[in-house]
């Protein structure tokens, strides 16, 4: 988790794979950028080249962006699967998020000025796959080649305006 500065001009070749029976927060250079009270980490001109798998949420850079990813590309494969566990005689399902630059995108948009969340001039030549592979329940899945999923707080002007630019 990278709560604040930067990481610059990283590279990764790991294959990274984890148990697809518990929650995955696994990105090709780092799981975390910044948190919901630290916006200011930044990821910036890195590579990913590996192969990421596993379950809830992947990406091909980072699995949650709460900062900035900018000038950053992924050429690895990104996968992610269901997750399935059973609470008492309940089956819990978990949503499939894989993302090439981002899993899960939070960003912040107030008086017009966007404050996290930030995914520029990013590419992602790798294939994105969210599945749903076992279990009685069909959890939703997101996949995207950019972000697999974009949870935003605006509070003004209008949330038609976007956040993602490249």
């Amino acid at each position: 988790m990278l709560k604040a500065g930067t990481i610059k001009s990283c590279t990764s070749e790991l294959n990274i794979t984890t148990q697809t029976n518990d929650f995955s927060k696994v990105g090709g250079i780092v799981g975390m950028v910044g948190s919901d009270s630290a916006t200011n980490a930044v990821v910036d001109a890195c590579k990913n080249y590996g192969t990421i798998h596993g379950a809830n949420t992947i990406g091909g850079i980072a699995a949650y962006n709460y900062g900035t990813i900018k000038n950053s590309t992924n050429f690895g494969d990104v996968q992610s699967e269901a997750m399935f566990y059973t609470s008492g005689q309940a089956e819990i399902s978990c949503a499939s998020i894989a993302g090439g630059i981002v899993g899960e995108n939070f960003g912040t948009k107030t008086s017009g000025e966007v404050v996290g969340g930030i995914v520029k001039n990013c590419e992602n030549t790798g294939v994105i796959t969210a599945a749903n592979t076992s279990g009685s329940q069909t959890p939703n899945s997101y996949a995207g080649g950019i972000v697999g999923e974009t949870c935003l707080l605006y509070t003004s002007p209008s949330p038609r305006d976007g956040l993602l630019s490249r």
